[in-house]
């Protein structure tokens, strides 16, 4: 008995456009005739019917007024699964993922078998005879449990597709830090606006401020030595309310600087390995490869790499403050990182138009606003 599908997802008024509605309903309706069709000849059609059972609800829950294909629609479902997997990490929701990829790929695979047919002969690959003929007898049963597979958790990935986007583009709250101001500072400073002005100049101690009270400077040269580079995660200055009104950059520097990004995540991917951690090394000599920044470039271009692999970077506080074993390095904010950097960052990267494409696999492709692609690590 083939299963009544629109039932399972409360006849699609799960979703928000009307004609997104209907077109899902007439997908269902269509493939729910097919299936209970006496012919026994596999249709060509089941397949586009699965498609628009997936694209149509992914496609309202981004609602960004673009049409969605099959690969944007699995793009999403990949980078649900991709935030699942590192904020649940359960084997419980591995195993809904896998489920529902079992429904597509029926779809996918078995659709394909007649084109890519082969006898196995020549090449030592394995005949595939008996396995076409088996679903050729038995492709209903494999296909309505396929498509009511992917009906019942289409539902769920709706509503959580739409909760993951809502987060990521809600204002960020701003972190509240005590500004760390050193007494000594403060005395002096007091001492200076009080004292009257003398007749003679007479030579005065000049206050040195400590490497924690430095604030970065962002033309630092690139090839200054350790001790005489600003550290950049400072106290964090006051945000000024014209932040919000910061012209973009230029498309000249748009270029250079997506082309430093570019260059950064291909080095790494070709290594194996992630961006650099954000956060300056304090060696004066360092090695080839060493995963920190080196100048202030590097930590712009490192900071954009990092918020283009997550979309989470520096979004809320560490939870471990002094106890975080990752230090400067850490995803989170902590009471010494220079915010207004930060934001700058953020604000360059979103400029940059970058859009991660997840395959499944180890590996993911960063596409960007001007069609330029680059590989990177998926994260795990």
């Amino acid at each position: 008995m083939v299963v009544e599908l629109l039932s399972m997802c409360n006849y699609a008024d799960f979703l928000q456009s009307e004609s997104r509605r209907t077109k899902f309903r007439a997908a269902l309706s269509e493939f729910q005739a097919t299936m209970q069709s006496p012919s026994g000849t596999w249709d060509p059609r089941l397949r586009q019917f699965m498609e628009a059972a997936l694209i149509y609800p992914i496609e309202d829950a981004i609602d960004n007024g673009r049409p969605f294909d099959m690969d944007m629609a699995l793009n999403e479902i990949y980078g649900l699964k991709a935030h699942y997997k590192q904020t649940d990490g359960s084997r419980e929701a591995d195993t809904l993922f896998r489920k529902l990829f079992f429904g597509i790929e029926a779809f996918r695979v078995f659709n394909n078998s007649t084109a890519h047919h082969q006898q196995g002969q020549g090449r030592g690959l394995p005949s595939s005879d008996v396995i076409d003929e088996q679903f050729q007898l038995h492709w209903k049963v494999h296909l309505d449990l396929a498509m009511r597979t992917i009906v019942h958790y289409i539902v769920w990935i709706h509503k959580e597709i739409r909760t993951k986007r809502a987060i990521l583009t809600e204002p960020e709250a701003e972190p509240s830090f005590e500004p760390r101001t050193s007494p000594a500072k403060s005395v002096m400073s007091f001492q200076e606006h009080t004292r009257p002005a003398s007749p003679t100049a007479t030579p005065t101690m000049e206050f040195v401020p400590s490497p924690t009270e430095l604030h970065f400077a962002p033309n630092v040269p690139s090839m200054a030595p350790a001790c005489a580079r600003p550290r950049l995660n400072s106290a964090p200055p006051m945000r000024s309310s014209s932040m919000a009104t910061v012209p973009p950059i230029s498309p000249s520097v748009a270029r250079v600087l997506q082309h430093k990004v570019v260059k950064e995540l291909r080095q790494r991917t070709e290594r194996g390995l992630r961006p650099r951690f954000f956060t300056l090394c304090q060696q004066s000599y360092c090695t080839r490869g060493c995963n920190m920044a080196h100048s202030a470039n590097d930590m712009k271009v490192i900071g954009i790499c990092r918020v283009i692999i997550n979309s989470g970077w520096k979004r809320t506080q560490c939870n471990q403050r002094a106890n975080c074993p990752f230090g400067a390095s850490c995803d989170f904010i902590h009471p010494n990182d220079d915010i207004n950097l930060i934001q700058e960052i953020k604000r360059t990267s979103h400029q940059l138009e970058p859009r991660v494409v997840f395959d499944g696999t180890s590996k993911a492709m960063v596409r960007f606003g001007n069609g330029v692609e680059v590989q990177i690590m998926a994260r795990n």
